[in-house]
């Protein structure tokens, strides 16, 4: 007589898993069992050059409180993993140090109290480093060290601001470092010279000819890579030097929903709210001119059966993929340059899009009456920006009212 056994699962073997969050390790998760109605959490950690795995009950059948619960297990974890003894912290290589620092940083970015362009950041830049001294013991990275890496990155053509943000990165982790006492200073940076590469603004009388070019080009139908030059990059180019926005990610994924019109008895603007920036993503406020543009463009899109709800593009809305709608706005505008004969600056600098941003903000300084300060926040940069690449170009002679205006 033959018996059939089947084989039953093990009641504490998972049964449903899933990750806490994106942004975290993905070793780190939340998984069920038959043997228990809560959520469990587990995390496997290769920190230190040691594999362990840490599980929890999270006490909780609710996936969102469970997430909370897991996150701060995994925050208890990496304060646990860097209080080791301290006869190993001083001992600590400094790829170790930065792994730590980086997971923090991640942590922060799970939390968004960072800019999550800051993360990748860390990671890219830091990449470098650990190939040049990762396995040296972090207290041994002293200037010399850090010196040759320098001499190294230069040599091998690396830009001034790219060596620049390596020297951050260094930076970031021997404070750390010093923070956690696994050193007891931070050693001497060396300088890195800055050279300054301010893209080319239009002057007014070049900003007319601009649009004066803009206007013939679409007279002819000029079409560029299959996009015919159209009023809506005449709108674009005027739009951009009354609102501040960097072209890329501002306008370029500007969505009707962002731009809100004000209009009150001595204040017309638009308010414009992007959901992402380079920066800060404080809300702009825009020329008076910008209220004009904007309803402009919304009448050119219905006109040609475009979309215009909340939810849809300002800018070649046809276009859903925003990288190539922004190549095609950088290839037209390219045109227009070369037609107008604009393409560089009198002092040799090459213009691109970018040179709308750089002429809103130089007009403000060259025409209005606004402190630096108010521009830079309203501009989402800063003083040391505005003055290092915008103030720069403007001369003596162009700021002469301004040098012998008195106030009222």
């Amino acid at each position: 007589m033959t018996t059939t056994q089947t084989a039953k699962r093990d009641r504490t073997t998972p049964v449903k898993i899933t990750q806490v969050d994106k942004k975290l390790p993905t070793t780190l998760v939340l998984y069920q069992m038959q043997a228990s109605p809560y959520w469990y959490t587990r995390y496997f950690s290769t920190r230190s050059g040691r594999r362990k795995i840490y599980r929890k009950s999270t006490k909780t059948k609710d996936l969102k409180d469970a997430k909370v619960f897991a996150r701060r297990f995994y925050e208890d974890i990496l304060l646990q993993e860097r209080n080791t003894p301290l006869s190993d912290r001083k001992n600590k290589l400094y790829k170790v140090v930065w792994k730590e620092y980086y997971d923090e940083q991640v942590l922060r970015d799970s939390r968004k109290e960072v800019n999550p362009k800051w993360i990748k950041n860390v990671y890219h830049s830091g990449q470098r480093v650990l190939k040049a001294f990762g396995d040296l013991p972090i207290k041994k990275v002293d200037f010399k060290i850090i010196n040759q890496l320098y001499a190294e990155c230069s040599k091998d053509g690396l830009s001034p601001e790219t060596i620049r943000k390596i020297a951050q990165n260094i930076r970031s982790v021997l404070k750390y470092a010093y923070r956690e006492k696994i050193i007891n200073e931070i050693p001497l940076m060396p300088t890195i010279k800055r050279k300054d590469n301010p893209r080319g603004w239009f002057s007014p009388d070049e900003y007319e000819v601009l649009k004066k070019t803009t206007r013939s080009l679409i007279k002819q139908k000029v079409s560029v890579h299959y996009s015919t030059i159209t009023d809506e990059m005449r709108y674009f180019i005027t739009f951009m030097v009354n609102t501040f926005l960097r072209p890329s990610p501002d306008a370029r994924d500007l969505k009707h929903k962002n731009i809100e019109i004000v209009e009150k008895k001595d204040e017309r603007y638009l308010l414009i709210t992007t959901e992402s920036s380079k920066t800060s993503n404080r809300p702009v406020v825009s020329m008076e001119a910008g209220i004009g543009i904007y309803k402009d463009i919304v009448a050119f899109h219905k006109k040609n059966n475009r979309p215009t709800d909340k939810e849809d593009y300002v800018f070649l809305p046809e276009f859903k993929n925003r990288n190539t709608a922004y190549q095609n706005i950088q290839r037209m505008f390219k045109t227009i340059l070369r037609e107008a004969e604009l393409e560089y600056s009198p002092h040799g600098e090459k213009r691109s899009v970018y040179s709308l941003r750089h002429t809103a903000i130089s007009f403000r300084l060259l025409m209005g009456d606004v402190d630096a300060y108010t521009l830079a926040r309203n501009a989402r940069t800063s003083t040391e920006v505005i003055e290092r690449f915008y103030a720069s170009h403007l001369s003596n002679q162009q700021l002469v009212k301004k040098l012998q205006s008195f106030k009222n």
